[in-house]
This record gives structure tokens, C-alpha cells and sequence, in this order.
């Protein structure tokens, strides 16, 4: 079967230029109607996916501060006094327990306990133990919340420094970064969606090898990945304008070649080509923005008072998170800070005091100014490494100087700002730091709690490759861990049109079919006292106490007496489990009030439309990546086989010019799920009028005619026309 392009579209696309097609100008309900057609789009290259976030966000922009090498918990943040009772005893067997060492430790005869050189004190109203090699950092610790759990499968550098920043111990996956510029998008013009900034520490011993597949975009579009700024020269290498050439000749250069890549692009449809479109116009953007993002001589010195001294000098820890502050005060949503020489095999007494000193003032410093500015609300600042150390030493023992190989059963990471609840320890380790005694928190968690704060369920953040439907969190169990969020994650906030939207689709109709006859108003006698109509009504709950515990399902009465717990409700049979995980989900995201989704939608106060008949079983009710095209009869396109459904939706309505929907398909269904499932807006007054006015022999074509005339339909065009004629 030959998969070439069928002459009719060929002809409209070789009469029709990319430019022509781009101008037309438009509404934007054509292609918000064909995206939510056609299934999971690409990336948009400024704004992200058109369905996140899927809830409202605490944090808009990340800056993360990873320390290569693994830092020593039980030295800096996990105070273990019990261990000074055993200076160089033997590491007991029953706390080993047979876990694997590296070949740095596994052939010593013994394994002497190392109790920490350095003394603790408590700090702030939280009382939080903190070495006395951070007295800086020690200020803020009521910003910061501390989290001793933490765990990993990796034991060696590489594998584990890949596996926290890819969700993934194999090289090639997207970074954490990366996944949020694809879904996020930028929230500037003029400077990357994700900048890398790679300090240099004061000591050096025992630098690891990093490498920019760390900030990779790994099968995400290549716009994606990590910007690297340089801390000698030039910020960007090639950004300014070669001797003698001035930026008028510049932008013609720059103009030539976007023509020769569109050309190639059109040729071949390679989508790195866009990507390198979109490097070269964002390079030429950055030529007057980065110069002045890293002048930091605008900088009172009140600043350099705040950061330390060192601040003033490119490449340190101090500068590099001072441009970071920088960044996301012009709206950078992801800064990535690496600072080497954390790999303390031996010779702790020196190295780690000049490892804390690079980085306490400067940590004081960032959380200080971010809270002053008021950014830290809305930034989540992350600190940590890859993984833990030893209480055992590794070589020789002396009450002045150890050393500790690396530990992947627990180590400590903090989080601050961005919905983080400050002050806050969670996790317990036992008295040799070893295992985790109580809330461990995996890699995995840390990234869906991450993502959480940015406004994404992790569950529903996919991207399709080879087949498979990636996640940043593995498909292993992930959870978010409520209990690092701040409060107010938990109070009622106005829902988002997409939480509105999973309730009328996936919850109502449950609650009509399978709750109201016995808990609501109009039950003939209320069972249990207890109403499911309200928001209230539902935390009430009835003669069994609450029925639901916001955010936190699997506490929740509901859920258990929908599932094993007796009484088993409802009575007439158990729910299926989809239903019962879509009932969690609805807990999770902090139960929308049944009333809020009846009366209301996100424009003011026009209730929601929905026929509960066709909430379930509607093509246009599922989620964007389940869509299922209604027939369009009378074509043959043999690409799509491979998944191109917008391509033959095209096809079968330039030649047919009266494609009909599904007999169910409603108009008003049609328009709503077009504007509101894909945009996240509900459809204007004027856009029903317009769609609604259309007579219905043409109402599906020029839906489609709207398309092409749509000045969104580049990033369609892009994602899903171009990339089929490379199929």
C-alpha cells in the first residue's frame, strides 16, 4: 500500500504557501475544534499544552539547586547525636541488612561508624536542627520544609543524578525542565523557557562529569531542552553579532535562513527543523535581553550584601543564583543551578565547610530576596542531591577526618515557596541515618509533588513516543504528598474550567444514577444522614462522620465503603474501578462543590451545559489523547493507520464538502467540547451565535473553514500536517 500524499491534498498544499496559510488571521474556534478533533497535539512553542494546567497552580516558575555528588544528610540537615556513643563500632548487620555497596566500600573488613565532627543547634519556630556550617541558611529555615525520606534505587552517580532529573536510570528521557517548557510553555518573549547555569565550586578535589543530556528535551521537541548559560564570555556562545556585522544584516541572515528551513521543512517535515527556526528568532530576541538580564551592576549593593561578597564573581554559587533570581523576576519558568564537589569519599573536615560556605550565604540570600519581592509565593525553590552518604567511613577513621561513600536508601532534600507548607520535617530516618522509619518519599513522589504545585496531575502529563504514552513519574505508583503542601492548597478555591469539565463529564452522572436516590434532597428518606449535594453536606458527612477528607482519598469514608469496607455501597452492586479511581480523582483535586458545577462555569456564572445520557459514551466528552473521530466516509489515506486522524479529517472534507458527525454529536456538544476541552474557555456569546446560526448542512464544514482562517493554525500546521508527510 503506498503511503503517498493524496493528490488532492497535495494540491493544496503545493498551491498554498506556509506564510499564505499562516496570514489568514482569525478566530481561534476552528482550531480549538480540530485539536480536540484530532487527539494530543504537539508542543505550542510559547504557550505550552492548551490543557494545562489542569488545576489552578501555587508555583509559576521552578528554580532547583542540585548538588552533584550526593550531600552528607546526617553532616548538614539530619542530626544524629546517638552516634557519638558509637564512634567507630561496626555499623550492626541488622541495620545493613544486605543492602549492596559500591566496590569504593564493599571490600573493607569493617564498617566504622562515623558519628558528624560538626555541631547542631535548632532554629526558628519550627526548632529545626540545622549543622552549624549553614548559619546563614538556619535563618530561614521556617521557609524551608525539610524532607529525610527520600530514596532511590541508584547507587553510582550516573544512573542517579539521570534518575532525579529524568524520572528515568536510562539516559535519553526529557529532564524535569523540559517536561514543564512542553507543557507550561514560556511566559516571556525575549529569554529561554528553561536556562542552566553550572557553578563553580571553591574547592575541586573530586569533580563529578555532568553533561548537557542532564537538561536534554530527550523525545520532546528539541526547543525544549535546557539553554546553558556560560559564566566566561559571552552568556550564549554566537549570540552577538560577528565583527562588523550590524543587526540590520543580522536579521536579513537570520530571514534567509528561516526561508531555507521552511523550505526544507516543507520538503521533508522534519520537526527539528522548526526547532532550529525557533533558536535562531529566540537568539536574535536574547541579543538585547541577555545583556541585560546578566549586568548585574544595576544591582544595589545592599544586594551584594544579601547574596555575600561572592556574588560579584561569574560562575560562583552565590552569582549563579542572584542571575537565577534575576530570571524569574522576568518570568523564566525553570532555572537549573549545578554545583559540583559533593562526592565526599574522604576528606570531609576540608571539603565540606568550603562546600557550605559557597552556598549559605547565597541560599539566605535568594530565599530572603525572593520573599522580599514577593516571588517566593509563587516560586518553588528546590535543594538537594542524587543521593545520601554513609554513617559509615569510608577508608581511614579519626575523630578529625572521614570520609562516606554514597547511600540510596535515605537522604534529605528541601523545598521552599510555591505552596510549600515552611517549617515543616517530614520522614524519619532511624539513629544511623540508614533506613527510613517513617514517610518515605521516592524520586518518583518528589516529581509528582513537583508537578502537583505547578498545576499538573502527573498522571495525565503524557507525552506519545515509540508507542508509549511517557510520564516525568515512571509508570511504577507516584503520589503526590499532601502533607509538604501549605494549607490554603487545601481550602475551597474557585475550580478551573478543566476540573468543571471532569466533574459534569465523569462525576455528576454517577452521583445522579448511583447516590441521589438515597443521599439528597429528594431521597425519600435521607440514608445515614447524609447528603451528597453539597460541598458542605459531603464534609459534614453523616452518622459515620465525614464522608470525605479533601486531597487525601484513600482517608476518605466514600472511597472505602465503595470498596471493601462494609457497609458496601452502593447497594445495588459495587462500582466499577474506573469510576471509583475517577471519585478519587475528584477528591484529590479538592472536591468541587456539586452546586459551583450545576450553576456556574469559569465566565461568570452560565451554567454548564451536559446531557447526562452522553457524559460516558460521547466522543466529544473524552479526554483530548482518548478522541475517536466519527466517521468520515469516502477516503483513502493510508497514513492513517499511523494515527494522522486530522489529515484525513481535512482530506475527506475537501472532497466530500459535507462530512457528517456522529447523529449524536449535538451541535452545542460539538462547540462546547471544541472551546472548553481544548482552550480551557467556554465558547462567547458570539462564537454560539455564529456556530449555532451556521445552518446544519454546513455547519461541520465551516468549522473547518474557521481553521483555516485561524492565526493559531501555524502550531497545528506544524505538529500535525507537516509530520505527515514524513510518515
Amino acid at each position: 500500500m503506498s503511503n503517498s500524499i493524496h493528490p488532492l491534498i497535495e494540491q493544496y498544499v503545493q498551491s498554498e504557501t506556509r506564510r499564505q496559510f499562516f496570514r489568514r488571521g482569525g478566530s481561534i474556534l476552528g482550531t480549538a475544534a480540530l485539536a480536540s478533533l484530532g487527539g494530543t497535539l504537539g508542543a505550542r512553542a510559547e504557550g505550552g499544552l492548551g490543557t494545562l494546567p489542569h488545576f489552578a497552580p501555587k508555583a509559576k516558575r521552578v528554580i532547583y539547586l542540585h548538588m552533584v555528588g550526593g550531600p552528607s544528610q546526617m553532616d548538614i540537615y539530619d542530626y544524629k547525636p546517638q552516634m557519638n556513643d558509637w564512634y567507630d563500632k561496626d555499623l550492626p548487620e541488622s541495620i545493613r541488612n544486605g543492602q549492596r555497596l559500591t566496590t569504593m566500600t564493599s571490600g573493607q573488613a569493617r564498617f566504622p561508624i562515623a558519628p558528624s565532627m560538626y555541631k547542631f543547634a535548632q532554629h526558628g519556630q519550627s526548632g529545626m536542627w540545622v549543622t552549624e556550617l549553614l548559619p546563614q541558611t538556619a535563618k530561614v529555615v521556617d521557609d524551608l520544609c525539610f524532607v529525610r525520606s527520600m530514596n532511590t534505587e541508584a547507587i553510582n552517580h550516573e544512573p542517579a543524578i539521570t534518575y532525579m532529573q529524568t524520572g528515568n536510570m536510562v539516559t535519553g528521557r526529557p529532564c524535569i525542565g523540559a517536561w514543564l517548557s512542553y507543557g507550561l510553555g514560556s511566559m516571556n518573549d525575549n529569554l529561554p523557557t528553561f536556562v542552566v547555569l553550572v557553578a563553580t565550586p571553591t574547592n575541586t578535589e573530586q569533580i563529578q562529569a555532568i553533561s548537557a543530556r542532564l537538561w536534554s528535551s530527550g523525545c520532546l521537541p528539541g526547543e525544549h531542552g535546557g539553554c546553558s548559560f556560560r559564566s566566561v564570555g559571552d552568556p550564549i556562545l554566537y549570540i552577538n553579532n560577528p565583527s562588523g556585522v550590524p543587526t540590520d544584516i543580522r536579521r536579513k541572515t537570520l530571514d534567509g535562513l528561516k526561508s531555507l528551513n521552511e523550505m526544507n521543512f516543507r520538503a521533508v517535515g522534519d520537526p527539528e527543523i522548526h526547532t532550529r527556526i525557533q533558536q535562531y528568532e529566540l537568539a536574535f530576541r536574547m541579543q538585547s535581553s541577555v545583556p541585560d538580564l546578566t549586568n548585574i551592576a544595576d544591582e544595589p549593593e545592599s544586594t551584594m550584601e544579601l547574596y555575600g561578597q561572592d556574588a560579584k564573581k561569574p560562575g560562583t554559587f552565590a552569582n549563579s543564583v542572584l542571575l537565577a533570581r534575576r530570571m524569574v523576576e522576568r518570568d523564566v519558568r525553570f532555572v537549573q543551578i549545578y554545583l559540583n564537589n559533593w562526592d565526599h569519599h574522604g576528606n570531609v573536615a576540608k571539603r565540606l565547610p568550603s562546600q557550605c560556605k559557597d552556598i549559605d550565604q547565597a541560599t539566605y540570600g535568594l530565599i530572603t530576596d525572593l520573599k522580599n519581592r514577593g516571588l517566593l509565593d509563587s516560586t518553588l525553590v528546590v535543594w538537594g542531591g542524587e543521593f545520601g552518604r554513609t554513617i559509615y567511613s569510608q577508608g581511614g577513621l579519626s575523630k578529625e577526618n572521614y570520609g562516606r561513600d554514597h547511600h540510596p536508601r535515605c537522604f534529605t532534600m528541601w523545598m521552599a515557596g510555591g505552596g510549600i507548607k515552611g517549617g515543616t520535617i517530614y520522614g524519619e530516618t532511624d539513629d544511623f541515618s540508614y533506613n527510613i522509619v517513617k514517610d518515605p518519599v521516592h524520586i518518583r513522589d518528589f516529581h509528582a509533588t513537583a508537578l502537583h504545585l505547578l498545576g499538573i496531575d502527573h498522571e495525565r502529563f503524557t507525552f506519545k513516543n515509540q508507542g508509549l504514552d511517557l510520564r516525568l513519574t515512571g509508570v511504577e505508583p507516584a503520589r503526590v504528598i499532601k502533607e509538604l503542601l501549605a494549607q490554603q492548597d487545601l481550602e475551597v478555591v474557585a475550580p478551573t474550567v478543566q476540573q468543571l469539565e471532569f466533574f459534569e463529564s465523569k462525576i455528576r452522572p454517577v452521583l445522579v444514577e448511583r447516590c441521589y436516590e438515597c443521599h439528597s434532597s429528594g431521597a425519600t428518606i435521607l440514608q445515614a444522614n447524609l447528603s451528597l449535594e453539597t460541598r458542605e453536606g459531603i464534609l459534614r458527612g453523616g452518622d459515620s462522620g465525614p464522608a470525605v477528607v479533601v486531597g487525601k482519598p484513600e482517608e476518605s469514608l466514600l472511597i472505602a465503603v465503595l470498596g471493601e469496607q462494609e457497609p458496601k455501597m452502593p447497594p445495588e452492586g459495587q462500582l466499577p474501578e474506573g469510576l471509583i479511581a475517577d471519585l478519587k480523582r475528584w477528591i484529590e483535586d479538592g472536591l468541587v462543590d456539586p452546586r459551583v458545577a450545576s450553576d456556574s462555569d469559569s465566565s461568570g456564572g452560565k451554567k454548564a451545559w451536559v446531557d447526562p445520557e452522553l457524559a460516558d459514551s460521547h466522543w466529544a466528552f473524552q479526554p483530548i489523547g482518548e478522541t475517536v473521530l466519527p466517521a468520515a466516509e469516502r477516503w483513502h489515506m493510508p497514513s492513517v493507520s499511523h494515527g494522522n486522524s486530522i489529515d484525513a479529517f481535512v482530506q475527506a472534507k475537501l472532497k466530500e464538502r459535507g462530512w457528517e458527525a456522529d447523529s449524536r454529536a449535538e451541535a452545542l456538544v460539538l462547540l462546547r467540547r471544541a472551546t472548553l476541552g481544548v482552550t480551557g474557555l467556554p465558547p462567547s456569546e458570539q462564537e454560539i451565535e455564529t456556530y449555532m446560526g451556521d445552518r446544519p448542512e454546513e455547519r461541520y464544514e465551516r468549522l473547518i473553514d474557521r481553521l483555516l482562517a485561524s492565526r493559531h493554525a501555524q502550531r497545528l500546521a506544524v505538529s500535525r500536517l507537516g509530520h505527515r508527510r514524513v510518515e
